[in-house]
């Protein structure tokens, strides 16, 4: 059996990069012909070639490439920033993160809307995309500020690359200039509030967070934030704890190597890029919040979040957290525009589609897990909302995901990273 050598060309510094690598080591794993050259914990440079030729890499940096003697016969990109001509790429979905973004700050019942990014990069570009059409489905508007990038708008891949060699790429990467914050900062101040404010990435935040915290605006009381990369490090030491989008790397770097076994096996690369939807929005205390909620009904908002799958009634929810049920009616409605039985249908419908999506169990087992008495009222439930049965549902969406456009042959992923966090 032949044997393809394979280097993985990506740096380890920052949670997303390595849940590319955690995505790439779990398909290599269940590939017998790979045989992984490069040890991403020992190399901090992405630019480096690997120790030995290799028959197919995954790059960050497709301009690494051109330093690989020979040639690799097939290569994959991971990177949201470059593509390359030529070179298949396999990335997040943007404007779907952006999207949910949007739908998160839209459950919490905001109705002003913000999004802060810079102006240049493709991929952020795509978010603000993404966020403003969700918002704007919703009847409303966003307020958009993009801040200065430390390089300048035409800086191409391989400028990036030779400036990341000569310089202390962390006193640069993502860096921000005092004029900048403070024109930030400004702009944050005049901003209608309470606001809801999806910020590029999750380092943006971090920023956006200090220019709160120097202007005294209170988050998540009058700014909720929402970051995008669910950076572990980042999100924890934020102050407060930063909502996050997860943009499903470990699924991004398992599709990547799923794809560059095709090539390596003949297949021909895809026409456009492979997107992989994000995960979800993984809720702290930064927009862990209800606009123009009461603490009573924020209460009962928290309530129905976390137990909505269990078998529970508006009425005892009104009662367990001391707020007459009329009034909780009309305050869900006003806050999320549905009633709260209407959300904690939702709520179990989307746990449903999870775990028809990322699970092989029953439909009486996710029916008893999602707070429906039985199977076939979960099936009456779900064609009613969704308008098509559960079965169907995991029929196109969960037992298989169809990749004849990329790799010529069908997946199986029931078991595969990336699912959706409920």
């Amino acid at each position: 059996m032949d044997t393809f050598t394979i280097a993985a060309l990506i740096s380890t510094d920052t949670s997303y990069l390595r849940g590319i690598l955690g995505g790439i080591g779990e398909f290599s794993r269940s590939a017998p012909k790979w045989r992984i050259v490069t040890r991403p914990w020992l190399v901090v440079d992405p630019l480096a070639p690997p120790p030995e030729p290799c028959d197919g890499a995954i790059v960050y940096f497709p301009a690494v490439l051109e330093r690989l003697d020979p040639p690799p016969a097939a290569a994959v990109s991971v990177s949201e920033r470059f593509g390359g001509p030529g070179i298949p790429l396999v990335c997040p979905d943007s404007e779907a993160i952006g999207r949910l973004g949007a739908e998160h700050l839209l459950s919490n019942g905001f109705r002003r809307f913000a999004f802060v990014g810079y102006p240049e990069t493709p991929f952020v570009a795509a978010r603000r995309r993404g966020f403003m059409a969700g918002v704007r489905e919703a009847g409303m508007e966003v307020h958009v500020h993009s801040a200065p990038s430390v390089f300048p708008p035409d800086t191409n891949e391989k400028q990036l690359t030779q400036f990341i060699n000569e310089a202390n790429p962390a006193r640069y990467w993502d860096a921000m200039s005092t004029e900048a914050r403070n024109e930030i900062s400004k702009w944050l101040k005049e901003l209608p509030k309470p606001i809801g404010l999806m910020c590029a990435t999750d380092t943006f935040a971090l920023f956006v967070l200090d220019c709160c915290h120097r202007t005294n605006i209170s988050v998540p009381g009058e700014i909720a934030v929402v970051g995008v990369n669910n950076d572990a490090l980042a999100c924890d030491y934020a102050n407060p704890p930063l909502s996050s989008v997860d943009p499903n790397p470990r699924t991004v770097g398992y599709r990547a190597a799923e794809l560059l076994d095709a090539l390596l096996c003949g297949a021909e690369p895809p026409a456009e890029p492979v997107l992989i939807p994000p995960t979800g929005v993984l809720v702290r205390r930064s927009s862990d919040c209800f606009a123009s909620a009461s603490s009573p009904i924020e209460t009962a908002m928290r309530y129905i979040r976390k137990h909505a799958c269990e078998p529970v009634s508006v009425s005892e929810i009104a009662d367990r957290c001391r707020v007459p049920r009329r009034t909780l009616e009309k305050a869900c409605r006003r806050l999320i525009g549905r009633s709260p039985w209407a959300e904690i249908r939702r709520l179990r419908l989307e746990k449903a589609r999870d775990l028809l999506v990322g699970t092989d169990k029953t439909i009486r087992r996710i029916a008893e897990e999602t707070g429906f008495s039985e199977g076939r009222v979960l099936t009456s439930v779900f064609h009613k909302h969704i308008g098509i049965t559960p079965t169907e549902f995991r029929r196109q969406h969960g037992a298989k995901v169809r990749l004849l456009h990329v790799t010529g042959r069908e997946t199986d992923v029931r078991n595969s990273p990336g699912r959706r966090p409920v």
